[in-house]
């Protein structure tokens, strides 16, 4: 328990601790609807979005939260456009993320260990602010399963 003298390992752990709460309850219903292949579809897209922003100046968080939010619209496009292949839907987005990505990292020449950062952070540089944002986001989520 020596570990716990540090505030940023309680931080840490209480973000794990809410994360771990909130995503198997999420999972579920991801999984119930046949989605359960989104969220790497929507990491691939978020790939694009962190180098799209480092590529033009924009926030990579920022950056990829709108290209998240894009491949889900368009994930949700698809699948009511194409009802007999929905599933599909999932692997072009998947698959454009990946090749969108590949093309922005090319182009920003020199930018490759920043990138990593974003893509590869640490737990234990979390915030009181990102613990706070974690913390209702995750209460928000609860609210929302707890009371259909």
């Amino acid at each position: 328990m020596e570990i716990f003298q540090y505030e940023f390992m309680q931080r840490a752990f209480l973000a794990g601790l809410v994360v771990g709460i909130i995503c198997p309850a999420v999972g579920l219903f991801v999984t119930l609807r046949r989605m359960s292949m989104i969220s790497d579809a929507l990491s691939h897209v978020c790939l694009s979005g962190v180098a799209a922003g480092l590529l033009t100046g924009v926030h990579p968080v920022l950056a990829a939260s709108a290209f998240a939010v894009g491949g889900a619209l368009l994930i949700e496009k698809l699948r009511s456009t194409f009802r007999t292949y929905s599933e599909l839907s999932i692997a072009v987005i998947l698959s454009v993320g990946v090749a969108l990505g590949a093309i922005l990292l090319g182009l920003g020449n020199g930018y490759n260990a920043n990138f990593m950062s974003y893509l590869f952070g640490s737990i234990v540089a979390i915030t009181n602010n990102d613990l706070k944002i974690i913390t209702l986001i995750g209460l928000l989520i609860m609210t929302l399963i707890l009371n259909p």
